[in-house]
């Protein structure tokens, strides 16, 4: 099933522009127009598209339908399960082959893992060569291409190894959505009501309604969404302190999502479906770690059943679960840290959260979310 998206937009103006102080753009665009250009006053020695068996037929013919100069091919496995060490030796390798040289530019035309695995290339080959993210997804528009991490899976925990490397531009054409299954579009939606909730301006059911059917206001969300995002990495590239906000969710939502990839062989959850059962999870913990209104709470919790279905947790899986917690890319000396919310617009981070509390969640979300489902 696939969306057919006709939104009335200007062909010559851009809708939204961000300037990041990494010296590039976010811009998000109707038409090709800006890309176009952009292209245009380049010099690279050669030109390099990755991509997967999805771009390759939805979105590159629309790229080299612009782009009125050679670009060199790179193409992968779709799937959060590509996203490893075999897979971007063989990213290297193709480069290497074509003789890729430090002024080469990489183009990674997908979605998270083309964005998250191409940059991560990109920032290691020959120790860094240029890099621009499309991203074709929403959960990349408004996620993986903005904010400068790069990296890849190891077994079963997530973003173990990467870098922080900014790209030379970010460039979100909306109409790729149009290539995107209703599961897909969902699984992007999970990281928008994320960022309102830290904005403390969770979307009404009206809201989340017409963004799912592709309606304008999806662009307006975009907007605020990549806005709000790259105002924290602004204040904390490294994430040292404040972009840790952006974690909410993540530290359950992750153990969910790795456990999930490994044991859900016939369909494991994509990313957003896993940290929508975070974000319930986690709202809890906020409630009983930092006193966050349970108005709040139910109101976090009835936005994300809204769209997203609860993953089923049983009692034998506690143990794993908190095992893959363990080795959390935000933990220090040990803990388990969390980023929570003291009220909706007012992140925390840095709460450390013993295991007792995490089985004491995972009992709550037991008895209150799947019993009620």
């Amino acid at each position: 099933m696939f969306y057919f998206w006709q939104p009335n937009m200007s062909q010559t103006k851009p809708i939204h522009q961000i300037k990041v102080s990494g010296n590039y753009s976010i811009v998000i665009y109707e038409a090709l127009t800006a890309l176009k250009k952009w292209f245009q006053q380049q010099t690279y020695s050669s030109y390099f598209v990755l991509v997967d068996e999805q771009t390759a037929k939805h979105c590159l013919p629309i790229l080299q339908n612009e782009i009125d100069f050679s670009m060199k091919v790179i193409s992968i496995q779709s799937g959060e399960e590509q996203k490893n060490f075999t897979t971007l030796y063989n990213i290297i390798e193709q480069l290497i082959e074509a003789k890729a040289d430090r002024k080469a530019l990489l183009i990674n035309l997908g979605g998270g893992v083309i964005c998250d695995m191409g940059a991560f290339a990109a920032s290691i080959y020959k120790r860094g060569i240029d890099f621009i993210q499309i991203p074709t997804t929403l959960l990349s528009m408004v996620d993986a291409s903005v904010g400068g991490k790069t990296g890849i899976n190891f077994k079963s925990y997530k973003n173990q190894v990467g870098t922080f490397s900014h790209p030379q531009m970010v460039y979100i054409y909306p109409e790729f959505l149009n290539t995107l299954s209703p599961r897909h579009l969902k699984n992007g939606y999970a990281e928008i009501i994320k960022h309102q909730f830290l904005m403390g301006e969770p979307l009404s059911e009206q809201d989340v309604a017409s963004g799912l059917q592709l309606e304008e206001t999806l662009i307006e969300q975009i907007k605020r969404s990549v806005s709000y995002k790259n105002k924290v990495v602004e204040a904390d590239f490294k994430e040292t302190g404040p972009r840790k906000q952006l974690n909410f969710g993540h530290t359950i939502g992750h153990a969910i999502e790795g456990y999930s990839l490994k044991n859900d062989a016939e369909q494991h959850l994509y990313h957003g479906e896993a940290i929508a059962s975070g974000f319930m999870m986690e709202a809890y913990l906020s409630h009983i770690k930092c006193n966050l209104p349970k108005s709040d709470m139910d109101q976090i919790i009835q936005t994300t059943q809204h769209i997203f279905n609860p993953y089923l947790i049983e009692e034998n899986q506690f143990e794993a679960l908190i095992n893959l917690m363990m080795n959390d890319k935000k933990n220090e000396t040990g803990a388990i840290q969390f980023a929570l919310l003291a009220a909706l617009g007012k992140p925390v981070w840095n709460i450390t959260v013993s295991q007792t509390e995490i089985k004491q969640t995972f009992n709550w979300y037991q008895q209150h979310i799947l019993h009620a489902v």
